[in-house]
């Protein structure tokens, strides 16, 4: 339209195409609305996924979590390459334009330019256009979760899920897109310099940015509709500093399920890292509006300090999103410097095929990991990285179990055991090596183990994931009845203390009932290396093999016995020692109670208890 200014219109029967106004077909109404179906679709589909996962055995499959936090960092980085191709003098050219296509379609930016194909059916004012780009798209993605939501509490395996499910939903979807959405109520402020002096808004090239008539009213809408993202920003602040706190000391593990989009995708300690990184989102929105120098000034420290603080805090629950999480900041940044060297350069093409190579790697990184965390998770299908998990008291059960774990390797690699003082580097990861690794859950069940915050927090885990489960009974261990359970929390009140991982006093009184219909093998109250044979024997369903008897040395062990972790420490000592005696592969004697000293006996180790 040659009357518009800089003919930044289309004639009626046309619609912009880029630099381009091309006629109207219907091919473009179809594609408008399969991108309706899709959304409508896509939403309701994830919504019933996060309702279906809503127990806390979903929040800790660690593969699962891995994939969904790259796919998560995906959609950020797209968008944040959208909020970066709005600096003007920065010159992005080919092959670094089309590859800009590929994250535009992942953001909601290609969605909010589809809005566009409606002047084919009329001509819609610029207000009209504002409202729909920042209201009505953004409100259609509320419309399939609550679909969804409505027809599960109609059926009977959706009554198990609640209303809050929809809000965590929504929750989600809010923090996924928050950059696309601060983004756009800023259109009004950001605008293209003519070479006349002239400014026109970047969304709406027909509107002068002179702050009257329409430009003016543009302006107090946006003001307004900032409200939504800005009450986002204050609501999760609210909830993170001031009522997480208090459903936490309450164990209230429903609202932490409610808000996971918030909590759970940070180790327990670094919540606070949700806040830190939406306020370095809206930051990165506002820097377009400012000069070029000072834009790329603002943007290449948000992302050099999001960059270090990954790197030296590791918030993530997922080592691997750690990791991607380094790589993109450092490749949006390498990006953000080779775009800076164009301004003014004649032949900008060298550092845009760069640049293209920077966004590849993005994407290959990002990819990789969430295909690699999802074959992590269907391999956890079929094997498991431990056939055993050893739940003990460390202070009445640590030898024992040390010295049960050598035995289930001695009877084959497959009887792989986990053992925290071996294997656990990280705590936060504690819950997911139960659910997500474990073949069989073996508890020790000495008197206290059971007042162990950690080794309680096992135990629910491996119900709520359902891992078969062997309780070794020891001497004097009483297993838990109704008084117990119901006085629990007032027993063990530092178990409120696990509701940051989602598992609340409803879990765990649900587990302690569960125990109790659970395979279980008593332990004799008399320590002997045969009756350890026996209980490894149970629980690998094998025959130890007869293996010839060695020499022994003039090493002797002593430890008293009727103390039975100090018997199995002296077991586990003698083991140790086989390999280090002068007289290698012969082990030390070890005295039991009918054991009689010989003058061969001429060193004796004292195990003090």
């Amino acid at each position: 339209d040659p009357s518009s200014p800089a003919c930044s219109s289309c004639l009626p029967g046309l619609q912009p195409f880029g630099e381009q106004c091309v006629p109207c077909e219907g091919g473009d109404y179809i594609a408008l609305v399969a991108l309706a179906l899709l959304v409508l679709v896509g939403t309701g589909i994830l919504h019933i996924v996060l309702a279906l996962t809503d127990k806390t055995s979903g929040s800790y499959r660690s593969a699962l979590l891995g994939a969904a936090l790259c796919v998560n960092q995906l959609i950020t980085c797209a968008q944040l390459f959208v909020v970066m191709e709005q600096i003007q003098d920065i010159t992005w050219s080919e092959p670094f334009v089309s590859f800009l296509e590929f994250f535009r379609v992942l953001s909601l930016d290609s969605l909010l330019d589809s809005v566009k194909s409606l002047s084919c059916v009329a001509r819609i004012s610029p207000e009209m256009n504002f409202l729909i780009r920042n209201l009505m798209v953004p409100a259609s993605f509320t419309i399939g979760p609550a679909v969804a939501q409505f027809a599960m509490s109609r059926i009977s395996f959706g009554k198990t899920s609640s209303w809050s499910c929809l809000v965590k939903t929504f929750g989600f979807l809010f923090l996924l897109f928050y950059i696309s959405l601060c983004s756009s109520f800023v259109d009004p402020f950001r605008c293209n310099v003519h070479p006349n002096g002239s400014l026109t808004m970047q969304t709406a090239h027909d509107v002068f940015c002179d702050f009257s008539g329409t430009h003016l009213t543009l302006c107090w809408m946006s003001s307004l509709i900032c409200l939504l993202p800005i009450s986002f920003l204050v609501g999760c602040m609210y909830l993170l500093l001031v009522v997480l706190p208090r459903r936490v000391r309450v164990a209230n593990a429903a609202f932490i399920r409610a808000c996971s989009f918030l909590v759970l995708r940070f180790k327990p300690g670094y919540e606070l890292f949700t806040l830190a990184f939406l306020l370095r989102n809206v930051l990165f929105v506002l820097t377009p509006m400012m000069h070029s120098s000072s834009s790329l000034f603002v943007m290449g420290n948000l992302l050099a300090l999001t960059a270090v603080s990954v790197a030296y805090f590791k918030p993530w629950r997922s080592d691997l999103a750690t990791g991607v999480d380094v790589l993109v900041s450092s490749a949006l940044l390498s990006v953000l410097l080779m775009g800076a060297l164009t301004v003014n350069d004649s032949d900008p093409k060298p550092l845009m095929v760069l640049c293209t190579v920077c966004g590849s790697l993005i994407i290959f990184a990002l990819l990789t990991g969430a295909l690699y965390s999802m074959l992590q998770h269907i391999a956890s299908k079929f094997r498991k990285k431990f056939a055993f998990f050893l739940s003990h008291h460390r202070t009445a059960a640590a030898s024992y179990a040390r010295l049960l774990r050598m035995e289930l390797r001695q009877r084959g690699s497959q009887f792989n055991a986990f053992l925290d003082s071996d294997h656990l580097t990280d705590l936060s990861r504690l819950f997911s090596y139960v659910s997500s690794d474990t073949q069989t859950f073996v508890l020790l069940a000495t008197p206290h183990v059971l007042k162990r915050k950690w080794c309680m927090g096992e135990v629910v885990m491996a119900h709520i994931a359902k891992v078969d489960t062997v309780v070794l009974s020891f001497p004097d261990f009483d297993p838990p009845d109704e008084f117990f359970i119901r006085n629990y929390v007032r027993l063990v009140p530092e178990i409120k203390e696990l509701s940051m991982y989602g598992l609340g006093l409803l879990e765990v009184h649900d587990a302690l009932r569960w125990l109790s219909t659970v395979t279980s093998y008593p332990i004799s109250s008399n320590f002997s290396k045969e009756a350890v044979a026996a209980t490894v024997g149970q629980l690998t369903h094998t025959v130890p093999q007869d293996l010839p008897q060695g020499h022994t040395t003039e090493y002797a062990i002593l430890a008293d016995p009727e103390n039975m972790e100090a018997m199995a420490t002296a077991e586990v000592l003698g083991k140790f020692l086989t390999g280090l005696i002068p007289e290698r592969g012969q082990s030390p004697r070890i005295f039991t109670a009918d054991s009689n000293v010989s003058r061969t006996d001429t060193r004796l180790i004292l195990v003090c208890s």
